[in-house]
């Protein structure tokens, strides 16, 4: 199956039918930037006043927010995680953080160690993680839930992806399908479980494809380079005073910066294609309970301009635009998603679960960990 919306490869007749008895579900995001920036900014504050402490209230504020203003057939998700628990986690995330810091530059020698501990726990943490932020997700009184195997863990998120990389890239495909599959389809809705599976086939075609577009970039970027340096060279040779004014150097520094903003953004938009495919790839090949369906239809060049844009307008506002940026992508991201239910999903029954572990929760928060869009 492509990566197109599974609505667009259905038969006429049979769509038709299809969306008679079970219309399409879309998602609807109904938070603005304005409400979202009065939230945003006043836990920035207080988050500084008490040196960090509310950092816990902040974030359970902003998921409260943003599942709450996140919609389904008339129903929005709700969080419900407590913010005494997050801080506890935190602290202790940062007491292990600052003692890992402190051992690196006394005994280097043990801080290996350490990150060798670290590589082998890490699936650990990030199961308890994924359990504790699917446990803290509700939609219609019901919770979700996660419950992964540590070695298959092991192997999907840590061991291919580093092997991934080795190869430089051509083992990617197969890092993603692995990942992808564990990490959905261990989750469940109540007593659903989510299933998804992808072809190697896409995943290699949407890399290929990645891989053009940055060698495309590179020669032009080399283009760029040469240019720019026989030009200089050019101005030099006709004048030998050139640049020998600190002043005249100055006023090359803008050029300088959108140079270096090309490379980084030469680097980014294969990454955002690649992950924008398989993330496309990965919804529309996604089941619950083995029969209501899901589609995405994000679009690369949609997509990627909204990222791109939204850092630019970040740093030239010194980031009083990112709550503008934050709401802009849900935006986006919630109308291009969309379910296709068989059946009334009043079905699913709650089922209790463990809550999972809070600390490893914050782990993935500090350390930047994050397996979506």
């Amino acid at each position: 199956m492509s990566d197109q919306p599974i609505s667009q490869n259905m038969g006429t007749q049979s769509q038709t039918t299809s969306l008679e008895q079970n219309p399409v579900l879309d998602v609807q995001f109904t938070g603005t930037a304005k409400e979202y920036f009065g939230i945003w900014i006043v836990n920035i504050l207080l988050s500084i006043v008490t040196l960090g402490v509310y950092s816990a209230w902040a974030k359970v504020r902003r998921k409260r927010y943003f599942n709450g203003n996140t919609w389904i057939a008339g129903h929005n998700f709700e969080y419900h995680a407590n913010p005494v628990s997050i801080l506890k986690g935190r602290i202790i995330v940062f007491v292990l953080f600052v003692a890992y810091n402190i051992t690196a530059n006394l005994a280097p020698e043990v801080a290996g160690i350490l990150t060798l501990l670290l590589a082998i726990v890490l699936p650990w943490l990030i199961n308890k993680g994924l359990s504790f932020n699917a446990r803290m997700t509700s939609y219609r009184n019901i919770r979700f839930g996660f419950e992964g195997n540590y070695w298959k863990a092991l192997l999907s998120l840590v061991i291919l992806p580093f092997v991934g990389f080795l190869s430089l890239g051509l083992l990617l495909p197969i890092a993603t399908q692995q990942q992808a599959k564990y990490i959905y389809s261990n989750h469940s809705f109540g007593d659903a479980k989510f299933k998804t599976y992808i072809a190697l086939k896409p995943l290699y075609k949407a890399l290929l494809m990645a891989g053009l577009l940055l060698a495309v970039s590179l020669l032009l970027i080399g283009g760029i380079i040469a240019g720019t340096t026989g030009i200089l060279a050019m101005i030099q040779t006709i004048d030998e005073n050139t640049f020998s004014d600190p002043g005249e150097f100055i006023l090359f520094l803008p050029f300088i910066f959108i140079f270096y903003l090309g490379i980084i953004f030469t680097f980014i938009l294969p990454y955002i294609y690649y992950s924008v495919r398989s993330f496309n790839l990965a919804i529309n090949h996604l089941t619950l309970d083995g029969k209501h369906k899901f589609g995405s239809n994000v679009k690369v060049a949609e997509y990627a301009w909204i990222l791109v844009s939204n850092l630019i307008v970040t740093l030239l506002t010194l980031g009083l635009m990112a709550p503008w940026a934050h709401v802009r992508k849900m935006k986006y991201l919630a109308a291009h998603f969309f379910i296709l239910p068989d059946g009334s999903l009043d079905e699913f029954v709650d089922r209790e679960r463990s809550e999972g572990n809070v600390t490893s929760s914050e782990f993935m928060d500090l350390d930047g960990i994050d397996f979506g869009l």
